[in-house]
């Protein structure tokens, strides 16, 4: 005995469902279109002398995990990185950009202001990166800011100190009662 679906089989034309097909192809071109989380992230590591000016980067690609970098990995990145003797962590930027897919087109025109994507991060923890559209994954960054250290200058101290000996020069004075 034949199942139900055997029927349907015998009976469906494949070329009608070629449409179906053809479809999730021109819908797989726009896939780049659309928001997803981003799977990697570029850090820049940026060296800032005394004078505000940068020494010196270097960048790296990372991992995302579901899109976030935790604060162990940040941790050890800026730990790493840093340079013990010259340079101290300063500052952590997220640039994450967050337009909507029907919005494209004004930022590419320059009606959107690009700076609205990048946001100062308050102390070291887990980074969010926020759902980003497929072909602007590349452009999101954290950027791991350090400062030349400012050299303390051990010169002495020109003020004259006066030091008091803390002797106290009061005597007990005998009374003379007489206990009648």
């Amino acid at each position: 005995m034949d199942s139900i679906y055997d029927n349907i089989e015998d009976n469906v034309d494949c070329d009608n469902y070629l449409w179906i097909d053809n479809f999730n192809k021109r819908e797989k071109e726009y896939d780049k279109y659309y928001k997803s989380k981003p799977k990697k992230i570029i850090l820049y590591f940026l060296f800032i002398d005394k004078t505000d000016n940068v020494e010196y980067f270097l960048s790296k690609q990372i991992l995302l995990d579901n899109g976030i970098l935790t604060k162990n990995k940040l941790v050890s990145l800026i730990n790493n990185h840093k340079n013990k003797k010259k340079y101290v962590f300063y500052k952590l930027l997220k640039y994450n950009v967050t337009v909507n897919p029907e919005n494209i087109n004004k930022l590419f025109n320059k009606n959107i202001d690009k700076n609205e994507f990048l946001t100062e991060e308050k102390g070291v923890h887990d980074i969010i990166v926020n759902d980003t559209i497929e072909m602007l994954h590349s452009a999101n960054a954290v950027f791991l800011i350090y400062k030349e250290k400012k050299q303390i200058n051990f010169t002495s101290n020109k003020t004259r100190r006066h030091y008091k000996k803390n002797i106290s020069k009061t005597r007990k004075m005998p009374t003379n009662i007489k206990h009648t």
